[in-house]
């Protein structure tokens, strides 16, 4: 039986490289994690203030539709990113006795099918409040108000949300979508970056040919970085006045 090759001094230079860089990658990941969760803290802070959930529940309880029916009258669902913040306006909504029903990634398929069901069934004076992972794969397209208390991540995630109502089927064939955004915090920083990337999406498809690099990678990129300059989060920006982005969406 040969005896194995002593190693060389190239040998053990590669093996010492290759535990630095499994190093470096451990803390990159490392890094990735803290920044996610920062930036879930920082998004969290915001969608607890006092500001923001007061609009938001000004808008269920007094917005109207185009015949001046009230949004909660008709029944009307809100998507929230974090389920800490679904929790919390669960609370809210609870204290103020608002009949409201929750899906959320903990939510069994059982459990989503039979909430779809009865909110298909009679959606009136019925707030529905899903999250990211908890809106997938279901049909709530028994009204046509839907409020995002967060601004999806993406043109495709934008898309998926909106389509819990946006159906070729059912009643309606126009559709209220409401943002409630703060400005200069996450809220404002996620919907330039949406709506530049929906821009980009549409001229990709609406053009003959195919846009340059340097044009997709330089999209409103001096507004975002003034945008995220500006997040400091100080105390002050918690009592920042939200606004609603509204538009209407228009089955063909």
């Amino acid at each position: 039986m040969a005896k194995p090759k002593p190693l060389g001094m190239t040998d053990v230079f590669i093996k010492a490289n290759k535990k630095i860089d499994l190093a470096k990658i451990e803390d990159k990941k490392e890094e990735t994690r803290k920044h996610v969760q920062r930036l879930a803290d920082m998004q969290k802070y915001v969608d607890t203030s006092k500001e923001k959930v007061g609009l938001l529940t000004k808008i269920i309880l007094e917005e109207t539709d185009d015949n001046g029916v009230k949004l909660i009258d008709k029944g009307v669902i809100v998507y929230i990113e974090l389920l800490d913040v679904v929790e919390a306006i669960h609370n809210h909504l609870d204290s103020l006795g608002v009949k409201h029903l929750i899906i959320t990634s903990k939510t069994s398929q059982k459990k989503r099918e039979e909430i779809s069901a009865q909110f298909m069934a009679n959606p009136n004076q019925t707030v529905i409040l899903f999250s990211q992972a908890g809106g997938e794969s279901i049909d709530l397209n028994s009204t046509n108000e839907l409020i995002l208390y967060n601004t999806p991540r993406g043109p495709g995630k934008f898309s998926q949300t909106i389509g819990r109502i946006c159906r070729g089927f059912g009643e309606y064939s126009s559709f209220n979508v409401r943002e409630v955004v703060v400005d200069e915090t996450l809220d404002e920083y996620k919907q330039v970056l949406l709506s530049s990337k929906r821009e980009l999406e549409k001229t990709i498809l609406d053009s003959d040919t195919i846009p340059l690099r340097k044009n997709i990678d330089s999209f409103d990129l001096d507004v975002l970085k003034q945008i995220r300059a500006k997040m400091l989060w100080k105390i002050g920006v918690r009592k920042r006045k939200p606004k609603i982005w509204q538009e209407q969406i228009i089955m063909i």
